[in-house]
C-alpha cells in the first residue's frame, strides 16, 4: 500500500516549483531531495508530515536550465519525479 503520492508543478518551471505530497499516515519522517543529472545532491529537507496534503516550494533561481530529479522518501517508499528547469 502506498503511503504517499507526489505531484510537481509547474513542470517545466522557471524560477520555482511546488511539490505536493499527500500522505496517509501522520508523523512519518519524509526526506525531500533535489538532484542534478549527475546525481549530485543540490537541496534537501527533512520533515515529519501530518496525514493529508503538504506543499513544499523549491526555489530554482540559482540552478542552470536543465533536467533535475526530485526524490521524496516516506517510510519505505521512494518516489522520484523528473523536473525540467527552463
Amino acid at each position: 500500500v502506498l503511503s504517499a503520492t507526489v505531484a510537481v508543478y509547474p513542470n517545466p518551471a522557471e524560477n520555482a516549483t511546488t511539490l505536493s505530497i499527500i500522505t496517509q499516515r501522520s508523523g512519518e519522517k519524509t526526506e525531500i531531495r533535489l538532484y542534478d543529472l549527475l546525481g549530485n545532491l543540490l537541496w534537501s529537507n527533512s520533515i515529519k508530515l501530518p496525514a493529508g496534503l503538504y506543499h513544499q516550494d523549491i526555489d530554482l533561481k540559482e540552478y542552470s536550465p536543465g533536467i533535475y530529479f526530485i526524490e521524496v522518501k516516506n517510510g519505505d517508499q521512494s518516489i522520484v519525479n523528473k523536473l525540467e528547469k527552463l
